[in-house]
């Protein structure tokens, strides 16, 4: 299981080179207290839940919670507590939406659909690939293709099927919101370098995405800015910008993709 994971964050590493910190963190995915980051909230209604290696995120809106990603095992318990220090009870989840199948992203989703009665959403293509993973797997509630919209109050989120990491991969368009005023957010899906018919597709499906102003990551060394952007939004004065609101982020995503790997 852990070549498992260390090849997952060398391939989501996707700004970041290796190197002995990124060795690092591939060999502490299961310490919890090294990996244990406070939750902390980016924008009026998008907040991070997850830890160092894995990203989760808490979608708020005016009819409930929408939580992206569900992190995994020994980290169930801390993702629930997280969700609670921000003030938000579990109970409001409404959806759960997987970016991708494999365990470090969708490890706790049974329990939130047991515990807490969140619907679990993710693409066709993924739901035939999760038994591939290691369990437990969550019941299929919701299948996403691509193009499918999904509304909760007052969010809507649109979804692209993009193919790579896994075969049913999702990139996610919403609208996030700062002081009021609305940015378009993506939360950016695992794309590989492999050069696969698939993954090009994919990437040139990315490249012609529009007005893309907050990238959002399924894992935050593919941000090599990510924890300045945190240090930066902690320390930010009033009138200064939000960090998050990056549109270089998405393309230099888009930069290092189209370059061939050496």
């Amino acid at each position: 299981m852990k070549r498992l994971f260390v090849a997952a964050i060398l391939v989501a590493a996707a700004l970041e080179p290796l190197n002995a910190q990124t060795s690092a963190r591939a060999n502490d995915i299961t310490n919890l207290e090294a990996q244990r980051v406070e939750p902390f909230k980016v924008f009026d209604n998008l907040y991070f839940v997850g830890v160092k290696y894995v990203s989760a995120w808490i979608v708020k809106t005016d009819a409930g919670l929408i939580l992206i990603d569900t992190l995994y095992e020994p980290f169930g318990d801390l993702l629930i507590e997280n969700i609670k220090a921000l003030g938000f009870d579990p109970k409001d989840i409404k959806y759960v939406i997987g970016t991708h199948a494999h365990y470090d992203h969708t490890g706790n989703a049974l329990t939130l659909q047991d515990k807490y009665g969140a619907r679990v959403a993710m693409s066709e293509e993924d739901w035939q690939f999760l038994p591939k993973s290691k369990p437990p797997h969550p019941r299929r509630d919701l299948v996403l293709k691509n193009g499918d919209t999904l509304t909760l109050g007052n969010v809507t989120m649109r979804f692209s099927v993009m193919p790579s990491h896994t075969p049913g991969v999702v990139a996610i368009e919403f609208p996030v919101f700062e002081r009021g005023q609305p940015y378009k957010a993506l939360v950016q899906p695992p794309i590989e370098k492999d050069g696969k018919p698939e993954s090009l597709a994919s990437i040139a499906r990315l490249e012609k995405m529009e007005g893309i102003q907050v990238s959002v990551w399924v894992h935050p060394i593919m941000d090599r800015q990510f924890w300045e952007r945190v240090d930066k939004l902690k320390k930010r004065q009033p009138g200064e910008p939000n960090p998050f609101i990056a549109p270089e982020a998405f393309q230099t995503r888009i930069d290092f993709l189209k370059k061939p790997a050496p």
